[in-house]
């Protein structure tokens, strides 16, 4: 949803594209589908139409989900081109092959509320 560069070592902004400074990294922020994703049922909330939404026929709607302290593994994943190592992911041990078959070398990420 919203990715920002980290300021500098000195505080000072980044800038995308600029070869005269160094960019410490990025921060980002996603919005996962966690039902379509497999995410327990128990971490899922429930909302009354009312607050959600007065003229709605529904009478609940998904809340938000209680994700805290859920653990979960996320590749990211980019293709440069077509040369032969055009795939740069976010694994430092993944091995060659296809990048389902190997799940277990994914980065984990224990969620945190905001």
């Amino acid at each position: 949803m919203a990715v920002a560069l980290k300021p500098k070592a000195d505080g000072k902004p980044s800038t995308a594209n600029d070869a005269n400074d160094v960019d410490t990294g990025y921060t980002g922020e996603l919005r996962l589908p966690w039902l379509g994703l497999g995410a327990p049922r128990g971490r899922e909330t429930w909302v009354s139409a009312a607050k959600a939404d007065p003229k709605s026929p529904r009478r609940r709607h998904h809340g938000p989900w209680k994700m805290a302290g859920q653990e979960i593994r996320i590749l990211a994943v980019v293709q440069n081109g077509d040369l032969k190592e055009r795939y740069h992911h976010s694994s430092a041990t993944k091995p060659g092959d296809w990048f389902h078959k190997g799940a277990e070398h994914y980065p984990r990420y224990v969620l945190r509320a905001d």
